[in-house]
């Protein structure tokens, strides 16, 4: 699942990182946009996702956009990064403006972020707050509105049905392709959200 890295500071200005750990590999966007990738476990080091064994050998690669400062939720802005089919990596490039102001593009990577495809924008009015992917390459995106869900690696979307909170999600994540878990952004919900189907429907589920 993504996550939000650590808080760094460049030339002044609060960044952040994003972390997604996907099976035994795990990939690292840095605050100016290098995308690293290795293993998860403890044998072998990681490296720009250009495939390199030498950093000399030749620049790292960038991704189409960098994380900025970290939001409420504790996920970056600027960029949200996540796993879909392996090697499949999602990234969502968002501008610094809120709500319907804000502008988001999908980009897409099939060879583990060492090129990416932009896919289009998206259509969710909210400020984008998390992104999760399936195996099977379903990417839902969790904003200030509510949940995006698409089947086609971004191309084209539809909302997420059920009954839903106001404010939207401060987070989303996909735990197999068909299970996934929603946080509401306001905490006072005492719930989170689950889907079965694969993002289409979302059902809350109460907190003592």
């Amino acid at each position: 699942m993504p996550g939000a890295g650590p808080s760094y500071s460049v030339s002044g200005t609060a960044n952040s990182s994003a972390l997604v750990l996907n099976g035994s590999r795990g990939y690292l966007l840095t605050p100016d946009g290098t995308l690293l990738s290795g293993p998860t476990g403890s044998a072998g080091g990681w490296q720009p996702a250009t495939g390199t064994a030498s950093p000399s050998a030749a620049p790292p690669s960038r991704a189409p956009c960098q994380p900025g400062p970290s939001q409420a939720g504790g996920q970056p802005s600027g960029a949200l990064l996540a796993a879909t089919t392996s090697p499949g990596l999602v990234l969502v490039c968002t501008s610094p403006a809120a709500g319907a102001s804000q502008a988001k593009v999908v980009y897409t990577s099939g060879d583990n972020g060492q090129t990416w495809q932009k896919t289009g924008p998206v259509s969710a009015v909210g400020t984008a707050t998390s992104v999760a992917g399936t195996v099977t390459g379903t990417i839902v995106l969790a904003s200030t509105a509510g949940l995006q869900v698409s089947t086609d690696g971004g191309a084209s979307w539809a909302a997420g049905r059920g009954a839903l909170p106001s404010g939207g999600f401060s987070y989303v994540g996909m735990t197999s392709a068909n299970q996934g878990v929603a946080v509401p952004a306001d905490v006072t919900q005492h719930a989170v959200w689950f889907t079965f189907d694969g993002g289409l429907r979302w059902h809350a589920s109460p907190i003592p």
